[in-house]
């Protein structure tokens, strides 16, 4: 709605409440006596209404109008004229918003809970760094980023979600719990494994959080590996993911210098997928028996 458009409606009010109401001069206060020396160009704010004034022969007059009816007109306006067959649409649009917001912060919500759960336990355990800042980058890229940005976009639409909290907040625990505490086992296990080569074990991790991000992204779209309805259903999604993931693994081995990583020996890859597939385990039967989150909220409640 333009300003123009508003001015005309006011002073189509103004006059219409002109020819049917009682004009107060201007030198009048709002009971009618005299003597005022207020400026004649000066607001009131009565509580019942909004003062309007409007230029006629006889000089500036004000009308007293009624706030409720403005509210009315304007409001007809921005209903294009009582179109209520527009809110639908509107509603629609808001959903859909508010269902990209929620995917993508399940996304990077999670990823970063077990990131920085991982450092926190593998420095109690005084082992060196988990990762580098280049390999976490480019992992996230391939398995966290591209596929927020095909959400944003609306060319992939995840599994509907009803409640902030329950279905984001309490997914982002568990999968970011379980995902730390598989990596700290996992590293654990490759670093000691290869005689303390914190580049092999630094490999490992990579390999894995690969492999669980784009587990989080079929999660999102409720694609569950240990189900095979579902995989079925979501077929293309999981497709996507697989290809997503390739890619995404195979640059550190074409180009591994600027990654510094070291290409996980047969049994580190073992312990790759047997943790992988722990994790998903775990994340599976949390997220459906959901008793740690219950736990958890019942402590913050007042």
């Amino acid at each position: 709605v333009t300003e123009s458009v508003l001015c005309k409606m006011e002073r189509t009010r103004a006059l219409d409440l002109w020819k049917n109401s009682t004009l107060t001069s201007p030198q009048t206060g709002m009971g009618g006596s005299t003597g005022s020396t207020a400026s004649p160009w000066s607001r009131a704010m009565p509580s019942t209404g909004v003062d309007l004034w409007i230029s006629t022969l006889s000089g500036p007059t004000r009308i007293v109008n009624d706030g409720a009816q403005i509210s009315k007109d304007v409001g007809d306006i921005v209903l294009l004229n009582n179109a209520m067959s527009t809110l639908p649409l509107a509603f629609a649009e808001g959903r859909e918003i508010t269902q990209t917001i929620f995917a993508t912060t399940k996304l990077f919500l999670a990823k970063n809970f077990y990131n920085i759960a991982l450092i926190f336990f593998i420095g109690f355990m005084l082992l060196p760094f988990p990762t580098t800042p280049v390999q976490i980058s480019w992992i996230t890229f391939g398995t966290v980023n591209i596929p927020a940005t095909l959400i944003a976009f609306k060319i992939l639409r995840p599994s509907y979600m009803k409640q902030f909290r329950r279905d984001v907040m309490d997914y982002v625990l568990i999968a970011g719990m379980s995902g730390a505490t598989m990596l700290a086992v996992l590293f654990v296990i490759a670093y000691f494994g290869t005689n303390s080569d914190f580049y092999a074990a630094r490999s490992a991790v990579t390999m894995y959080i690969a492999l669980y991000g784009i587990l989080i992204f079929w999660h999102i779209h409720d694609i569950d590996i240990l189900d095979t309805r579902s995989i079925i259903r979501g077929w293309k999604l999981v497709t996507l993911g697989v290809i997503l993931t390739g890619l995404t693994m195979i640059v550190p081995f074409i180009v591994p210098e600027p990654f510094q990583f070291v290409p996980p020996a047969p049994m580190i890859w073992v312990a790759i997928v047997a943790t992988f597939l722990i994790t998903a385990i775990l994340v599976t039967t949390q997220v459906r028996s959901r008793h740690l989150t219950k736990q958890l909220w019942q402590i913050f409640d007042p």
